[in-house]
């Protein structure tokens, strides 16, 4: 390839990439528990009052609350009218450094060649991960450790620190599965323009 071309591309992503990221890489594993779930039920969304930032956590079950819209369920205000409970709980870890390095071409003005140049980078990776539970109601009402009927692990990993952001694009991945044995881990490209994260803020 002409060293032109491939300097001006690698010129386009570096533009790109300091306006953010252009997609977030989230991973999905959906385990099921022997039952069915069934679609279009009441659910009822558990909020843990002693968190310690409860505002963020009611942000994050009204979010929940319009994917469970999305996927056909309806959302119910009162426990003793669902008929599953979903709990949720998410985290980020304090991140680790991560040193790699890129390659590229530079114009050499005295000479009008391009040289390959090769730089040296260190960047923080965070871990960002959401837990889903879905309960049938009267097990999670009668037992002390009831066992949930889906469970969904959701993590993705990337340099945005910010947990408030980057949930939006673990809610929408984790619920493409919801009710789902999936099997395996389900890789998600998701861009910041999917329909379903405007959804999920209006």
């Amino acid at each position: 390839m002409n060293p032109s071309i491939i300097f001006t591309l690698v010129t386009v992503l570096l533009v790109f990439y300091a306006c953010g990221p252009l997609f977030y890489d989230v991973r999905v594993n959906g385990y099921t528990g022997g039952k069915p779930v069934v679609s279009g039920k009441q659910v009822f969304v558990y909020t843990n009052e002693q968190v310690g930032n409860p505002l963020l956590d009611d942000e994050v079950a009204n979010k929940a609350k319009k994917a469970l819209v999305m996927k056909g369920y309806i959302p119910v205000d009162s426990l003793s009218d669902a008929e599953y409970v979903l709990v949720f709980n998410y985290s980020i870890d304090t991140g680790k450094s991560i040193t790699y390095s890129t390659s590229g071409y530079d114009l050499n003005i005295y000479t009008g060649q391009f040289e390959t140049n090769t730089d040296v980078n260190t960047t923080t990776q965070f871990t960002r991960r959401l837990l889903l539970g879905l309960f049938e109601v009267k097990d999670f009402s009668t037992s002390q450790r009831p066992k949930p009927i889906w469970f969904g692990d959701i993590v993705s990993s990337g340099s945005s620190s910010d947990l408030r952001r980057v949930i939006d694009f673990l809610i929408i991945s984790g619920f493409d599965h919801f009710g789902e044995n999936t099997g395996e881990q389900k890789r998600h490209i998701v861009s910041p323009t999917d329909e379903r994260i405007k959804k999920l803020n209006q």
